[in-house]
């Protein structure tokens, strides 16, 4: 499905902990597929902001083993997540409070979007 510029989307987590993905598909800077995950934890203690872009059907549940790599990158990660690969970029955040705003803005790697 193409989707224009412009879109967003809202998770609501409730409770002292909470984790989460999603994954979006998108044109790199080529014109050519990719698929884009943004991933976030909140914990009472902190909140982890994480990002990927590769290939289409990267995180295809068949492929479970990949969902415990992007928990242990997500782990190692921290408040912003900066990702930059096969001609896309995503840019998330999310805040210290145990409930706070995540931010993903998906791009092309020379695009700014500040």
């Amino acid at each position: 499905m193409n989707t224009p510029n412009g879109q967003w989307g809202v998770f609501l987590h409730v409770g002292d902990e909470s984790a989460g993905a999603v994954v979006y598909r998108g044109k790199n800077k080529d014109g050519q597929d990719c698929d884009w995950m943004q991933a976030w934890r909140n914990t009472m203690k902190s909140n982890k902001a994480y990002s990927e872009v590769r290939g289409v059907d990267h995180w295809k549940f068949k492929h479970a083993g990949v969902w415990a790599v992007v928990a242990e990158k997500m782990g190692d990660s921290n408040l912003m997540n900066v990702e930059k690969h096969d001609g896309g970029c995503s840019i998330v955040t999310v805040g210290r409070a145990p409930t706070s705003i995540y931010e993903a803005v998906l791009t092309h790697p020379n695009i700014s979007p500040f």
